[in-house]
């Protein structure tokens, strides 16, 4: 996943990138830094995005674990 298509994922799914972040588990600067380019976005974070495009259902179950 390349960060523009983070981006887009994330805008689609209507969120922040405070509360992606929160769903994730991780800061919101880890994010801005996906985002950015500045850090790779790992495997397991694009799998779960493309999942949530998908069913949003799976990042409020994360989210809850």
């Amino acid at each position: 996943m390349t960060p523009a298509e983070l981006h887009a994922a994330r805008t689609a799914l209507g969120m922040t990138q405070g509360a992606l972040a929160s769903a994730l588990g991780v800061g919101r600067r880890t994010i801005q830094q996906y985002e950015a380019g500045d850090r790779a976005i790992p495997e397991l974070v694009a799998r779960i995005v493309r999942a949530a495009i998908k069913n949003r259902e799976i990042l409020n179950a994360i989210a809850a674990a």
